[in-house]
């Protein structure tokens, strides 16, 4: 190792917008590998026979979401400025992807498994008239339940799990009711609802198991349009913070 080997840590927090939704999280870390590559950035590579860059995401994101709060780590041999980072890997990421705010840390901690807590914004049609009244009943019902079990794919079989305690909070925040007649799942009886649920490598519910889950309490069909990830928190001193607070750096 050379006598000016400096190892510098940042933690970058990253958009990913529609024209991006269906790339997989392989080829992501593809993307932000060219991109480091070609701004000359100094990234680390771990040692051994197949060396690979020091880069972890935290919770990727599934096909087809998007994302306004996205974490990734990156560990370089050399000395390298947040803001200058942001700068020069941006000129190289694709249309929406892009870096937003990053900051230096020094501790051994991987992001990938900090990550406990997730939020988003699922826009959803329900596939018969409902009303306002209804749509509230059905986050109250939802709320007031202490038990709802869906059945989840786990190594190829069906396994049968609570999801209300991976639930930490569900709220109505959009809704669009258009009493002209369509066909089940036309552009009609549009709903946003926003959750907040546990996430990571230890509990991690997904946002198509929890419209699972309000199927089941409601008893018809709900189609989603749309999921964006608004949020990824990890456990601080009192409270779920952003992986970007101060006292998790």
């Amino acid at each position: 190792m050379r006598e000016d080997y400096v190892l510098t840590k940042i933690r970058v927090k990253f958009l990913r917008g529609e024209k991006v939704k269906y790339i997989s999280h392989l080829d992501l870390m593809k993307v932000f590998e060219r991109a480091l590559k070609r701004a000359d950035l100094p990234i680390d590579y771990s040692n051994g026979f197949n060396p690979h860059p020091k880069i972890v995401f935290g919770l990727p994101l599934s096909v087809g979401v998007t994302s306004e709060s996205e974490f990734v780590d990156f560990q370089f041999k050399d000395k390298i400025i947040p803001v200058d980072f942001i700068k020069r890997v941006n000129t190289q990421l694709p249309q929406d992807v892009e870096t937003i705010t990053a900051k230096e840390f020094d501790n051994n901690k991987n992001i990938m498994n900090l990550i406990e807590r997730a939020s988003y914004e699922i826009e959803v049609s329900f596939c018969k008239d409902i009303n306002r009244e209804e749509i509230d009943n059905l986050v109250e019902e939802f709320l007031n339940k202490n038990e709802i079990i869906v059945s989840k794919k786990a190594k190829k079989k069906l396994k049968d799990i609570n999801i209300r305690p991976l639930v930490h909070k569900f709220e109505l925040k959009k809704v669009y009711i258009n009493n002209d007649n369509y066909n089940s799942f036309g552009k009609r009886n549009i709903v946003t609802f926003f959750i907040n649920v546990s996430a990571g490598t230890r509990e991690n519910l997904k946002p198509e198991l929890f419209i699972k889950g309000l199927m089941k309490i409601l008893n018809i069909d709900i189609k989603i349009i749309n999921i964006h990830r608004t949020g990824l928190y990890v456990r601080g001193e009192t409270d779920f913070v952003n992986p970007l607070d101060d006292s998790v750096l």
